[in-house]
């Protein structure tokens, strides 16, 4: 509502039909901000239907705006009517796509009001966009479990899944799992030195590089303190939030295989789902090691819900739909920086009492396998003792 409103104050009486449109488009939020305190909770309307008074507004303002824009961008205002026109038509053409597959919602977020078009399946869109085509092929190392990511990808009962094993060497990879550490929400303050103590534990048994993969800043900054204070010995390195591109790559040049030094340790803090999370490739000596704290639920939000509440409805699991699956996904990919080639040999650390339980267990990739559970630091330590007394590389 409040870019509307403001772009309305720019336009002022310079183009009385543009200002007119506008103003009818700012009064329909003010009628939804009621919705949402009658029919809503107070802070938020959900509705399935998409009002097709609210479409027709939106058409008439972009018409007017189309009017306006062809004077050129000699307009005082023509920065924030160009921003807000793509706005309105990106609107535009989503309402077009409607059906049962979307549901709208109304928040007030202080004196301003936000209304969104919200897609909770987008399989229908991605299969229509499919059918233009003769075939199509989706690969990934983490989608998982198949028959999810086959649904939400547009496809069909019928489509050929097909998943791979693992063209690496098992023995190169040691799985360990410190599922007597609870890192839920209520029990996370109980469990950072218990972390900071297993990732000692992880980095102590072999110089290198390792990173450790945290559900959040605050919980990696809590841990991180902890850890900083009682390993003084070990480089630590934290990642900072909105880091710039110079930054980030100055945090992966610490895992410069040549810049490593013998019995140097070195230990990245990072944020699951981030920029280190995915999309980075340290082969070799680079990365030895990573540690993966919880289970990588996405934050209980009003969007999640929704998606979660929309499966239900359909007899699938919504739970696991809108919250483990991806969830897993993150911890997939952050564990998947450790193995790279077939020459590598890497620790990795799960730390969180439900990755024993089978929902997510079955979600274990087969390369994971033995998992090997952990108790407390010295465990780990005789485990990977154990592990790297066997690395030609080591001895």
């Amino acid at each position: 509502k409040s870019e509307i409103s403001g772009l309305k104050r720019l336009v002022g009486k310079t183009h009385p039909d543009l200002s007119q449109q506008l103003d009818a488009l700012n009064r329909y939020f003010a009628k939804l901000g009621k919705k949402v305190e009658q029919e809503g909770d107070g802070e938020c309307w959900i509705s399935p239907q998409l009002s097709t008074d609210l479409m027709a507004l939106v058409h008439n303002v972009l018409r007017a705006a189309e009017k306006v824009l062809e004077q050129g961008a000699a307009l005082p205002f023509w920065d924030e009517l160009i921003e807000c026109y793509f706005r309105v038509l990106d609107f535009e053409r989503i309402g077009e796509l409607f059906d049962e597959h979307y549901t709208t919602y109304t928040e007030k977020q202080g004196r301003d009001i936000r209304f969104r078009l919200f897609c909770l399946d987008p399989a229908h869109n991605i299969r229509q966009a499919l059918e233009r085509g003769c075939a199509a092929v989706f690969f990934s190392a983490t989608l998982s479990p198949l028959a999810y990511f086959r649904d939400l990808l547009g496809g069909e009962e019928g489509d050929t899944l097909l998943s791979l094993g693992s063209p690496f060497p098992p023995e190169h990879l040691r799985l360990l799992l410190a599922d007597h550490i609870e890192t839920t929400y209520k029990k996370r303050g109980e469990s950072y030195d218990d972390i900071a103590e297993s990732i000692a534990a992880l980095v102590s048994q072999r110089a290198g590089n390792y990173l450790a993969f945290f559900p959040s800043y605050k919980y990696m900054e809590e841990v991180a303190t902890r850890f900083a204070e009682a390993h003084p010995d070990i480089d630590l390195l934290v990642q900072e939030s909105g880091m710039s591109d110079r930054q980030r790559e100055e945090f992966l040049s610490a895992f410069d295989a040549d810049s490593l030094q013998p019995e140097q340790y070195t230990v990245g803090f990072a944020v699951m789902g981030g920029v280190f999370g995915e999309g980075i490739d340290l082969v070799g000596e680079r990365l030895v090691g990573a540690v993966v704290v919880g289970v990588g639920l996405p934050q209980l939000c009003l969007e999640r819900d929704l998606i979660r509440h929309y499966f239900d409805e359909r007899d699938i699991s919504g739970f696991a739909y809108a919250y483990v699956y991806p969830g897993m996904n993150r911890v997939l990919q952050a564990a998947g920086r450790v193995i790279r080639t077939a020459s590598d040999r890497g620790a990795i650390l799960l730390v969180d009492r439900r990755f024993a339980q089978s929902r997510y267990r079955q979600l274990f990739p087969p390369s994971w396998h033995p998992v090997h559970s952990v108790r407390n630091p010295a465990h780990i330590a005789q485990s990977l003792t154990e592990f790297w007394h066997h690395d030609p590389a080591h001895n």
